[in-house]
């Protein structure tokens, strides 16, 4: 149990990882495709508005507010 908890812990710690600028890191949204299948979707239920990604919508807002441009 605790490999798959450790496993989890690093696939959460990678996605979480791709949005960070701590420490002088850029952050490095292509790296989400590292954690997701190709046809991985990222769904967000917020109140009355359900928006479904794949991962290329999700990655380009991202890589578009990069300060390098990514």
């Amino acid at each position: 149990m605790s490999d798959v908890k450790a496993e989890l812990d690093q696939l959460i710690h990678t996605f979480l990882g791709a949005f960070t600028n701590t420490g002088g890191t850029r952050p490095d949204v292509d790296v989400i495709r590292e954690v997701f299948i190709p046809q991985g979707m990222i769904i967000s239920n917020v109140g009355d508005k359900l928006v479904i990604y794949d991962l290329d919508a999700f990655i380009e807002p991202g890589r578009r507010s990069s300060p390098t441009g990514l």
